[in-house]
């Protein structure tokens, strides 16, 4: 018997009125029994009912593979072998790490612990998509698979990467000060960089370490600059600091900053086109 946790998404009409909706348990079994003909269902995924007198043998269509919302596992091994750091991801079956009540797997590209993580992240992709440099490297973020998909997990203390987990940790709550560190104040002469600027600091590491692993260990060396070392070189005056000028944020010429509260600014939606999540 699944936990009695309710999942439910809902369809409206073109002006915005209630239409239908479901519950869910966890994994997506439905919650009592529906009428509905409706087949986009659990996380907006289709699902094919083989037997209109029951729900034992319906399936997900998850793009990539088929997944059974009664067992919670998908129906094929996952291509990719799992990382020995994460031993859920040994489990070539699982959906989640086998934790949909706190991880969120939108599109199989990014991972997230909460549903809100995942909402912070595509609100300051969304923003930091309006730089054309920084779009290119939040699509190759999206174009991990398997063992490379890398976590997003949410934290109070600093934002950062561990590579050995292939794990983000981003405060979206806190931004960088940057000044007095031989760089240029953005719109306004703020030097706060924000939230998100640092989760693209992040991410240009995450890409760099999954495509290039070799380069990544070898770039990572300290080497006595204010850099810290030449990753962290590549990254801030590559990546980092072009998006910064293009959104009028500020830039820095050291691998420094001290943590303050901050928000990503808003974005112009109708103006940018959203990196692709499927």
């Amino acid at each position: 018997m699944p936990a009695e946790f309710r999942i439910e998404n809902a369809a409206g009409t073109s002006s915005g009125q209630w239409a239908n909706g479901w519950s869910y348990f966890p994994f997506g079994q439905e919650l009592g029994e529906s009428k509905q003909t409706d087949r986009m269902r659990f996380t907006g995924h289709e699902r094919d009912f083989f037997n209109p007198d029951g729900t034992a043998d319906d399936l997900d269509y998850m793009h990539a593979r088929f997944r059974s919302p009664l067992t919670g596992r998908f129906l094929s091994t996952d291509p990719v072998l799992g990382t020995p750091k994460l031993p859920q991801s040994w489990n070539r079956y699982a959906y989640v790490s086998g934790n949909p009540l706190r991880n969120v797997d939108p599109d199989g590209r990014v991972q997230f612990d909460s549903l809100l993580t995942k909402m912070e992240f595509y609100q300051a992709v969304d923003y930091l998509s309006q730089d054309p440099g920084a779009r290119i490297v939040l699509e190759k973020l999206a174009s991990l698979r398997g063992a490379s998909e890398p976590w997003v997990f949410a934290t109070e203390g600093a934002t950062g990467y561990r590579p050995s987990l292939n794990i983000i940790e981003w405060n979206s709550s806190a931004g960088l000060d940057v000044r007095g560190l031989g760089g240029k104040a953005g719109a306004g002469g703020s030097w706060i960089q924000s939230p998100a600027m640092g989760l693209l600091h992040e991410v240009a590491h995450t890409v760099q370490n999954n495509s290039s692993p070799e380069q990544f260990k070898q770039d990572s060396v300290r080497d006595g600059s204010e850099y810290t070392d030449p990753e962290e070189r590549r990254v801030i005056t590559q990546v980092e600091s072009p998006a910064a000028t293009a959104l009028g944020e500020p830039t820095r010429a050291a691998h420094d900053g001290t943590q303050v509260p901050a928000k990503t600014p808003p974005f112009p939606k109708d103006d940018i086109e959203r990196v692709p999540k499927n």
